[in-house]
């Protein structure tokens, strides 16, 4: 989807100050520890950046799947993300006439509070749940539904996959469809573009070793699925050139 012209000035603004960050690491002897911190920081704005900015857009699509009277399952990263779905979806009127219903799932919550959510939903109560990608992607499942919205990609494939599996548990009798909400600015190769690409070339992967094939690549990052070698991908997609590797936390 398009980012607002708002958002899309907001970020392409934080680019320049990454791409800007990254020539001036390119004068040290080596990239540093904090100054890869520093610059996975800047990654971190431009991520929420376009989660903000694809809004609009994720509401529109989900309420598309909610007048084929669906559930949703949507996660994201951000907190004041999640409580933009849940604020604006909150107000739609389903096909029945009556108000759709969300819950959520996020960290903090107390398991008690967690499994009324996922309850809810499973009972058919709950059209929506919205969950962050940590906290709702393991130890719950969502058969009710069958619609996997990922409005905030993760840093790796199997917390994207994970996600997913929790519509695909024992019990689902329907097909699984997973849509992956990407951010655009015309003209530029945004931040979410960069890191699908890397999942996706993860998944593929991982789907060639479970295949028995022998994979073999110098790239440790794409091989490791983990945030550190996810993020120092994507900073050398933007130019980052990394000599020693260290690990940084998200």
């Amino acid at each position: 989807v398009e980012l607002q012209p708002k958002i899309a000035k907001a970020y392409l603004e934080a680019e320049s100050n990454l791409f800007a960050f990254i020539e001036l690491a390119k004068g040290a002897p080596s990239a540093e520890r904090a100054m890869k911190a520093e610059a996975i920081s800047l990654l971190n704005t431009l991520r929420e950046l376009v989660a903000h900015g694809k809004v609009p857009a994720v509401v529109d699509y989900v309420q598309s799947l909610l007048e084929e009277d669906e559930q949703v399952f949507i996660t994201c990263t951000h907190r004041a993300v999640a409580e933009a779905y849940v604020n604006h979806l909150s107000k739609y009127t389903m096909p029945n006439g009556e108000a759709c219903r969300v819950v959520r799932v996020e960290g903090g919550m107390t398991d008690s509070a967690k499994m009324s959510s996922v309850d809810t939903f499973q009972s058919g109560e709950a059209n929506v749940l919205v969950g962050n990608v940590i906290a709702s992607g393991v130890g719950i499942t969502l058969t009710s539904g069958r619609h996997h919205v990922s409005s905030c990609l993760p840093w790796t494939s199997a917390d994207l996959l994970q996600c997913e599996d929790r519509l695909a548990r024992r019990g689902q009798e329907r097909e699984v469809v997973s849509h992956v909400i990407l951010g655009c600015i015309e003209g530029n190769l945004t931040i979410d573009e960069r890191l699908f690409a890397l999942i996706d070339a993860k998944c593929g992967v991982l789907n060639a070793v479970l295949d028995g094939a022998e994979f073999k690549s110098d790239n440790s990052n794409l091989i490791n699925d983990d945030m550190t070698s996810s993020a120092t991908a994507v900073l050398e997609s933007y130019g980052w050139t990394v000599r020693e590797h260290g690990s940084v936390e998200d």
